[in-house]
Formats: C-alpha cells, structure tokens, sequence
C-alpha cells in the first residue's frame, strides 16, 4: 500500500502509516487541555483566570490575565477594544510587556497542564494565535512558550514578573514585532522534548531591555505597556498517527475518522482522500463514513512546516457466529400467509451475497420448488402460486456452509 500511495498522491513525499497497536495508541490529540478557553468554571468567579479550566498563573495564588468570553458577556467588545475569537467562544488578555506597572505586576505569565506529559525524542508541534488589543501604546515581539516538568511548580513568585531564566522552545523571531490589533497572527514553531513536560507556561520571556518595541498609534496618558489577546493555544506531536488506528465496525455502523474541532490546532490544513481515488473528498479535521466494505482513507497534513500522511484501514465486521445464528432474522418474508407469491426483504442485503439458490420443501421432505436467488438489491420474489396451501421450509443456500431456513404458510 505504502508504493500505492506513493504513486496516487504524492511519490516525492514521505508517508507515515496509522497501524494497530494492540495495546497502545498514540494519536495525534491537542495536549493543550482547554485550549480555546471554551470551558469556563463561571463567568462571576473572583479568580478571572481560573474561569478557564485547566489555566492559571505560574504562581496559582496570583491574579494574572484576564478571560474574555462571549458567553460571559465581555467579548467581542471588550473592556480595552473589539476582537472575535479566534476559535469558539473565549480567550485571554494578556500583559507581556509593563516595565513601569509598579509592585510586583509586570508581566501575565499563564499556566497550563498538559492532557500527558511530552515523550522523549519525539518531535511536536506548537503555538498560539496573538492579537494586539488596540488600547495599548506599544506593540513588541516578545512571545514565547515553554515547556517544563515539575520544577515549574517551584516558580511561585513570578506570576508577574519576567521570567527570563526560562527559555522557550517556541518563540516568536527576535525583532518580529507583531503590530496588528485585527487579524489573529500564528507564533509557532518545533522542538524535540527531553521527556516529561508537563506544563506550558505562555509569556514574554525576554527582559524589558531586550524586547522590541513599536509605537501603536495609541498614547497612554500614564504609562507604556503591551497587551495582547491570545487563542487557540496548542501542542501536538508530530510523530504519532492522526487518522486513527486500523479498525473495523459492524456492517451498517458510521465510524468517524480524523479529529472533531475540539481537536483542532494552530495552522494545520487537511485533505482527505479515499482509495483509489486520487480527487480530494473532504478538508476537515474529520468526518463521519459508513463503509460497505473494506476501504482505505488517506490524510494529508500540513502543519508547522512539515506534511504528514496518514492512513486509516476499515473492515466491515461480521462475526461468523454471531451471523450464524442470527441471519435468518434480518431477513423477512412477506406476505404471511401468502397466495401467489412471497417476497424477501432486508435492510443489510451485502450479508446474503453468498446465497444464490433457494428450494422449497414440503412437510414430508419433498422438493416442491427449486431455482436461483439474487438479494443484492434487498428484495426478491418468488411464485408459489403453484403450491398447495400448506407449511413449506424455504431453504436458501450458496457457497460453502451457508445456509437460511425460513417457515411459509399458503394459504388461499
């Protein structure tokens, strides 16, 4: 398949398989918990962070950035401009950069703890979307995201100050000063972890002297300072599968494939395909299909620089025991009783493609009628008219052991 695939869609790019794993699975998931700032505790909670689940300060006990969320009432219009969320429903103000705020608030430095902690070796995917809120004086380039493992939970002072003894594995390029209070603009990057991350700390890690600043064309009448909003933060591995393992499902079942949008992650684009198709059939994050028989559905993704492929194997399940025993239910004979004739129904016609002819035995163990069965289409029609009224078995049969026995009563 891997030289199939190759040859349809892309022979210049490498393709990375969904296979099965027994016993585990590494799916490619968002290890951002919350990462749109959807899932909110109350929008009347004293600690405005903490309206997000799963966000806080660095240090817990401080009060840091502020959630704006449509449901709250305080977005789009909020209280220092006007911005839709990037995705969904919510996100947060933060202050990155306010040498002259006084006390110990300077900076918001934001908190969050990852759905698992980040493998050794392997290579993620990460960012966040930013905005400039317009009621601020300067614009700067400090942005940043890091990862750490529990020493992170030592850092109990600086919730409000710059954390320049931290260095992030994704930042935004020195002297990139993001000036645009409209549009949501990418910070992402790559990196490979050392193993055990747990934590992602989002902030300006660069000291007051060593951000790059640019006037916004607002004056503040006290003090200079950068606020920006941000949104759909996320962190996703690149090694691991995004179809989804090789699976089957019960003929009729829907299956969904891929990601829903509560997966969703910074920058990444998707097109669907179906073998052997080589036409797109979909670029969303993921849908729902309701094979009819063994299908491969293939994935190109474009996220952080790199493109990925993917694929996913479906079977169509069908236990032989369990057919064995319970065929001849979902296959009715009407009218009963019957004159001139009978018809075969069902609603699953692909489990009795292997039954081709039918005889027709009366109750002394003769054969009355004999011919050849087609339920391809879910029904078929057989004359009695010929019969006497009476109980008759209708055996159907094909190749190999399968066989069908139903009852039918002439009468008239």
């Amino acid at each position: 398949m891997k030289t199939l695939l190759k040859k349809l869609l892309s022979p210049n790019k490498p393709i990375l398989f969904g296979i099965f794993i027994p016993f585990a699975w590494n799916a490619q998931v968002n290890l951002v918990s919350n990462g749109s700032f959807e899932n909110i505790i109350n929008c009347n909670s004293p600690f405005v962070e903490y309206k997000a689940i799963g966000w806080s300060g660095v240090d817990s006990a401080q009060f840091t950035a502020h959630l704006c969320n449509i449901v709250c009432g305080n977005a789009p219009n909020t209280p220092v401009g006007y911005q839709m969320p990037k995705e969904g429903n919510g996100f947060v103000r933060s202050t990155l950069y306010c040498p002259l705020c006084g006390g110990t608030f300077t900076r918001s430095n934001l908190k969050n703890r990852l759905k698992s902690p980040l493998r050794a070796g392997k290579t993620y995917c990460a960012g966040m979307y930013v905005n400039r809120q317009e009621d601020c004086p300067k614009a700067i380039d400090g942005f940043g995201l890091y990862f750490g493992d529990s020493t992170i939970d030592t850092i109990i002072y600086n919730a409000r100050l710059p954390l320049t003894f931290l260095t992030p594995q994704v930042k935004n390029p020195d002297g990139n000063i993001i000036n645009d209070a409209v549009n949501w603009i990418p910070v992402s990057g790559t990196f490979v972890a050392n193993g055990g991350e747990k934590y992602l700390v989002i902030g300006n890690f660069k000291s007051d002297a060593t951000t790059s600043l640019a006037p916004t064309g607002f004056s503040s009448p006290i003090i200079d300072f950068s606020e920006y909003f941000v949104d759909q933060v996320s962190c996703v591995e690149l090694d691991s599968e995004f179809a989804g393992r090789d699976t089957t499902v019960w003929s009729g079942d829907s299956l969904f494939i891929g990601k829903t949008n509560d997966d969703a992650w910074l920058e990444a684009k998707f097109i669907w395909y179906k073998l052997p198709g080589t036409v797109p059939i979909d670029s969303t994050t993921g849908f729902w299909v309701k094979p009819v028989g063994t299908g491969s559905y293939v994935v190109k993704q474009e996220i952080c620089g790199y493109t990925i492929w993917d694929t996913i194997v479906i079977g169509i399940k069908e236990d032989d025991v369990w057919l064995a025993e319970n065929k001849a239910d979902f296959l009715k004979i009407f009218p009963v009783p019957t004159k001139d004739y009978i018809e075969l129904r069902t609603e699953v016609p692909h489990w009795y493609q292997g039954l081709t002819n039918y005889t027709i035995i009366n109750n002394l163990g003769q054969e009355e009628l004999e011919g050849e069965i087609n339920l391809s289409k879910g029904r078929f029609m057989i004359d009695i008219s010929s019969l006497k009224n009476g109980t008759y078995s209708l055996q159907l049969f094909g190749e190999g052991k399968q066989k069908i026995v139903k009852r039918i009563v002439k009468s008239g």
